[in-house]
This record gives C-alpha cells, structure tokens and sequence, in this order.
C-alpha cells in the first residue's frame, strides 16, 4: 500500500527497531490500526541493517508456537534418533543458539500473542539477553502493563500518533485514488490519518458505486461508512 509514499509511522519503526538491537532490549511499538504498522514491520524484516528473526503473530499462537518459529528459522532440530527436544529442552536450545548469534527478534501483530508467551519473551531476555521489537494495536501496551508488571518494567516504549493529513493525502494519491477535495474532506474526518482504513473506505465506496452504475462520489462513501 505504502511503496511509493513513506509515512512517519514507518520510518519511525525503523529506527525504532535500529533502537532495540542496539541497546539489545525489550521495545514495544504500538498504535492505531491502518497508520502502517505491518509496511513498517515488512521493510525491518526486509532489512539488512542487522541480523533478525521477524515473523507474525497468529491468533491461537502459544509459547510452542514461538519456539517453533524460532526454531525452525534458526535451524534447531526437534529429534534426531532417538533424541526429542520437549518445549523446555528446546527454550535452552534457542537461548543458548540466540546468545551465541545475536539477532533481534521481531513479532508483529504481537498484542495477540497469549498471556504466556509475554512471560517467554521476558525470559529469554532476561536469561539470554535476547532483544525483541513487539508491534502491535493500542491494546499491547495496555496487555502489558495489566497483566505482566515485570515485563512491563523492561521494555522500551514506542506510541505512534496517527499520520498527517497531508501524509495521508499523498498517501491515497500514491495508491491512485484520485480523491476529490470533498470525498477527501469526508474521510479525513471520519478515518483520521489512518491510510488503512483509508483503503478500506474508498475500495468498499468504488464497490457500492459500480453496484450502482455510477461513479464514485462523496454520496458512494457516505454509503460505505454506513455498511
């Protein structure tokens, strides 16, 4: 979406991922959905800046979840003859492998983590000085501080304001658009700098406009705010 028009919350996620694996701590970047998160989080991933493991989070991901991730990217065997690493053999064996070659580890997505594995993370730093960058909605710091106080001691803190108007202004006009100063004016007012929701908006509008053989106007995304 954000190829050609490099807002601030993405490039603020760089360096604040720059941040993290310097100082080889706990960073946590949050902030509203739609504002860039994920383009931010695809170009640290995409980065060579330093070494890093950067993966998604999935809803029903657990702490074997995680050490799967990073077990298969690090290149950890689960069992070899009759050897099996069980979860807690296997937390050893990425911290020592991760204390050995330091990378950071990136999770998007990370407020839909489960409760466990905040205290995983914790614990890999803690034990081996693992770094990690957390990204997620406005509700990760909130998960944080409420359910997990010693992590939330830890953690460097990063809380992205929504884009600016004349961001998001480029942004709808990279992505061809071709905005009124009306259609403009309505989803600034009821989108914010969101360039997510933005999309979201404007395609459903096109959509309901093509539904009724005419063109897109203010009236086709009034329709689309409505549904």
């Amino acid at each position: 979406m954000m190829e050609t028009v490099l807002t601030k919350p993405v490039k603020h996620l760089e360096k604040f991922a720059q941040l993290a694996w310097r100082d080889k701590r706990i960073a946590v970047f949050s902030g509203r959905e739609g504002i860039g998160k994920t383009r931010g989080f695809e170009r640290v991933a995409a980065s060579n800046a330093f070494p890093k493991i950067a993966f998604r989070s999935r809803p029903t991901i657990s702490n074997s979840g995680v050490l799967e991730e990073l077990r298969t990217r690090l290149g950890i065997e689960r069992s070899s003859g009759s050897k099996y690493l069980n979860n807690d053999k296997l937390y050893i064996e990425v911290g020592r492998w991760l204390a050995n070659h330091p990378a950071l580890i990136v999770i998007d997505e990370a407020d839909g983590l489960h409760q466990s594995c905040f205290e995983l993370v914790r614990a890999l730093h803690d034990e081996y000085g693992v770094p990690f960058l957390l990204i997620g909605n406005e509700q990760l710091e909130v998960k944080i501080d409420r359910e997990h106080p010693r992590l939330a001691r830890r953690i460097y803190r990063y809380k992205e304001s929504d884009v600016s108007r004349e961001q998001t202004r480029a942004v709808a006009d990279a992505m061809d658009f071709r905005l009124s100063d009306e259609e403009f004016d309505l989803l600034w007012k009821y989108c914010g700098g969101s360039p997510g929701w933005l999309e979201i908006v404007v395609r459903q509008a096109d959509f309901i406009a093509a539904a009724n053989g005419t063109r897109r106007g203010p009236e086709a995304i009034l329709g689309a705010f409505a549904e």
